[in-house]
């Protein structure tokens, strides 16, 4: 076995402090009282304006199904095979009952995330024990659709 070399760069001894390192200078505090204030930015507009609300005749079921499908198909086609056939069978209940299909969207008991569903399908719903539904889309107005009871 053989020994290391010795070290070339010795360590050099620490030096004693003896007295404490000064405090460093503070800058100089600018006057203030001969400059006006700056001015307040403006407040930004609000990020979510009260949108227009979409009217009956501007709803197209069959042209809203088909952008989903073509939605649903692109996922079969370039992403996962089985993921985007579960979508397909989700979206065709979806469409044909009113209400998604509870294996695809119960998370807990309580609670169920799914795409909206429609007027019809609110009977379904209040079978399987729902009580109350929360739509994220603030352009729609489901009282006035008539989808909620």
């Amino acid at each position: 076995m053989q020994a290391l070399p010795p070290d070339p760069l010795p360590t050099p001894d620490p030096l004693p402090i003896t007295e404490p390192l000064p405090a460093p200078e503070s800058p100089p505090t600018p006057d203030l009282t001969d400059k006006p204030a700056p001015p307040t930015p403006p407040t930004p507009p609000d990020q979510h304006p009260n949108p227009t609300p979409v009217t009956a005749a501007e709803k197209n079921p069959l042209r809203n199904f088909l952008i989903q499908l073509r939605g649903v198909l692109r996922g079969i086609i370039g992403r996962d095979f089985l993921v985007g056939v579960a979508a397909l069978l989700e979206l065709l209940v979806r469409s044909i009952r009113g209400a998604p299909p509870p294996w695809f969207i119960q998370v807990t008991p309580q609670l169920w995330v799914s795409g909206q569903y429609a007027g019809h399908g609110w009977s379904h719903l209040k079978r399987r024990g729902v009580t109350a539904v929360v739509n994220m889309r603030d352009e729609y107005d489901d009282q006035q659709t008539g989808v909620v009871p």
